[in-house]
């Protein structure tokens, strides 16, 4: 969601360039799908936060909810 400018920098290196220099990384997974903590591989990465929609429904509804009224909203932090 960092902004990208392709027409000056087209490979995305000047927004490459901070991602895994960190020491804390939060990440929020809206993908459904388990997050992988050797994504952004360094020697700086000590701490990561993942927050994730949570719900007691699946994570279909949970979405669709999300979408209709964005209120009674359950996040997961790992």
């Amino acid at each position: 969601m960092m902004p990208t400018n392709l027409e000056y920098d087209a490979p995305c290196i000047q927004k490459k360039r901070h991602i895994g220099n960190d020491f804390v990384n939060i990440i929020f997974n809206n993908s459904g799908l388990p997050f992988s903590f050797d994504t952004f591989p360094s020697d700086f990465n000590y701490v990561y936060i993942v927050i994730t929609p949570e719900a007691r429904a699946t994570f279909v509804e949970t979405r669709a909810r999300a979408r209709q009224d964005g209120q009674d909203q359950f996040y997961k932090v790992q």
